[in-house]
């Protein structure tokens, strides 16, 4: 299994108070490429061997697939002693 987290906040707008993007952690196993959506534990599945441009979500079908992955990347969590985002005190937005 290939891990890693993408940190990125990128594109603050201020009207709505949010970032473009998003913290993620992804796992890449057998073909299956699961995005855990950190802030708000969403989860996103795909099967690259059928759908390699990521156009279809398959998360809802497939639970136990989503089940196995994330105990993957809980592992690895562990293993690596992962910290979760948190707030930055001096953050100003404009």
């Amino acid at each position: 299994a290939l891990v890693w987290e993408y940190t990125n906040y990128a594109r603050w707008n201020p009207k709505t108070r949010r970032f473009h993007t998003e913290w993620v952690n992804v796992i890449h196993k057998d073909g299956f490429k699961m995005t855990e959506y950190v802030e708000n534990t969403k989860f996103i599945l795909y099967d690259l061997n059928k759908d390699p441009y990521e156009k279809r979500d398959i998360a809802a079908e497939n639970p136990e697939k989503i089940k196995e992955l994330k105990l993957i990347l809980d592992k690895w969590k562990k293993e690596t002693g992962y910290e979760s985002p948190r707030p930055n005190p001096d953050f100003k937005s404009k």
